[in-house]
């Protein structure tokens, strides 16, 4: 005689197979990443002579003068993905450009895009997702932004696999795997870890990976105590290395776990050694940027000097007057967008006498512009040596301080900025220059793609808030950080890269609802 438990398990083995023939499946997943991945790189080979965000040149840098950045920008990108790159600038001048540039960071891409599959799909097993975990990591696979930024030197792909890594640490908090007892160690409201007997019939956002596929692997106890939460922490240090943006994500963590254990933590009774590990683990990862800022700059600069032109991009009179305020899908004009670049060289560097800028096609030598200092309530006047590390600091601060007069002298403009910003972070179509040489039908099978996966991701998003899964917490917070850091910040789709583990993640979860409901209501 069969149990319901017994059942429903041997129906579930009926959808995949066997556990030992899963990996099949995903390896066939992981064959399709890679055969799409390389289509891409062979397609758009030439996109690797582009350089648009001087990732290349950083990576140059370092591999012929050993040093980060130019005289004037020490600390204006991230150095995580140009370290990725000099691999291949070494390669390259190794190799006295036989192989050529882009075939080395190309086949870097690939394999991470295939492990940004992989690791998606075992963090969905972690989370109870069961065979429907191949869902997300087919929509992974197949997801248009991580293929297209495959063939570019830019971060979308790194900074995705980091993301994917980062989520599949963290899941495994949540599960300790025995074939023995299946069951779960789950983290409770306070932060202590109950272990939770579970059955496929009980509930398929709750089976347990160890259930789910017999296997009798456990981590070390010490390994698990100390090694998971230091790992955690060193990944997230890499993620902010790579892109900035994680570290919203990592405030909005610390704030909900605080927010969940005040009441222990004034009481003492709270247990803060995996917490303490985490901070360890990204002060590992991101004191070696930090010290060599300070020595640079004579004091700390963890993220970058990038983020006041990112803010002021999204926050000036003529973003809000020849975009924001016109018909829905105006982008900013190349030759608008370069004078507007053009300008800012001038009045950002008031103590810089000559400076150079490429407008229109031709090398100009000009002076600084006239500007009235009254404009803003704010010192912009302040002598420095233009050969100084502080200049990119007065730079970056002053930029910083120009966006946030313009939102309160425009506080309408800003209003509608933020919400064509939004649009444009998670529009499921190309827009502007990013759809130039696609063909209308693609366009509209990537824009049919994305509303889809949006659809079901919105959908997990309300199931995953209607029962209360915590274990899904890590996936929403990534999303929501770096939505709200675009509201304010330059956005486009492009940006919502490192957010495609977690949104197919979610997108898994209707999928699986639905065929719990199917075999409940018509399988007998």
């Amino acid at each position: 005689m069969t149990t319901p438990a017994t059942r429903s398990a041997s129906e579930g083995e009926k959808f995949i197979g066997a556990p030992r023939h899963r990996w099949r499946w995903i390896a066939l997943i992981c064959v399709i990443a890679c055969l799409s991945r390389s289509a891409v790189f062979v397609r758009y080979f030439d996109s690797f002579a582009e350089d648009p965000d001087a990732y290349y040149a950083l990576a140059s840098g370092l591999v012929e003068r050993g040093e980060f950045g130019t005289d004037r920008q020490r600390a204006y990108r991230p150095p995580l993905y140009p370290l990725v790159v000099t691999a291949d600038v070494a390669v390259d001048r190794l190799t006295d450009s036989a192989v050529g540039r882009g075939i080395t960071i190309g086949f870097l891409q690939i394999l991470f895009g295939v492990a940004t599959v992989l690791l998606t799909e075992r963090t969905c097993r972690n989370l109870g997702l069961g065979n429907w975990s191949y869902a997300a990591a087919l929509i992974v696979a197949l997801d248009p932004i991580l293929l297209r930024y495959t063939a570019y030197v830019m971060t979308e792909v790194f900074s995705a696999f980091l993301a994917a890594l980062l989520l599949w640490l963290i899941s495994m908090l949540s599960v300790t795997p025995n074939a023995a007892a299946p069951g779960r160690k789950r983290i409770g409201d306070n932060g202590s870890m109950s272990e939770e007997k579970l059955s496929p019939s009980d509930d398929p956002l709750l089976t347990s990976r160890g259930f789910d596929e017999g296997d009798s692997w456990r981590p070390v106890p010490v390994l698990r105590k100390y090694g998971l939460p230091l790992a955690i922490g060193v990944v997230f240090g890499l993620c902010v290395l790579c892109r900035p943006t994680f570290a919203a994500f990592g405030l909005l963590a610390a704030a909900l776990w605080a927010f969940w254990n005040v009441r222990s933590l004034v009481r003492g009774q709270v247990r803060l050694l995996a917490p303490a590990m985490i901070v360890l683990g990204f002060s590992l990862a991101i004191n070696p940027w930090v010290i060599r800022n300070t020595m640079v700059f004579n004091r700390p600069v963890m993220l970058t000097t990038h983020g006041g032109y990112t803010l002021l991009l999204g926050n000036n009179p003529t973003f809000y007057n020849e975009v924001v305020r016109q018909p829905m899908g105006t982008v900013w004009s190349a030759e608008s967008l370069h004078r507007w670049q053009f300008l800012q060289s001038s009045i950002d560097h008031p103590f810089i006498y000559h400076c150079f800028a490429d407008l229109d096609g031709k090398r100009a030598d000009f002076r600084p512009l006239e500007f009235e200092p009254a404009d803003y309530p704010f010192d912009i006047t302040k002598e420095l040596d233009p050969n100084s590390p502080l200049v990119e600091l007065h730079i970056d601060s002053y930029q910083r301080k120009r966006a946030i007069v313009n939102i309160r002298r425009d506080p309408s403009g800003a209003a509608r900025a933020i919400i064509l910003r939004l649009s444009r972070l998670w529009s499921p179509v190309p827009i502007g220059p990013a759809r130039e040489g696609i063909p209308a039908i693609a366009i509209w099978g990537v824009g049919i793609w994305n509303a889809a996966v949006f659809l079901l991701a919105a959908i997990g998003l309300v199931l995953v808030a209607l029962r209360r899964r915590r274990q899904f917490l890590p996936a929403i917070l990534l999303i929501l950080a770096f939505t709200a850091v675009h509201t304010l910040y330059w956005a486009n789709a492009r940006m919502r890269a490192p957010l495609v583990p977690a949104i197919a993640v979610l997108a898994a979860i209707p999928l699986l609802e639905a065929n719990r409901w199917h075999k409940s209501r018509f399988v007998k």
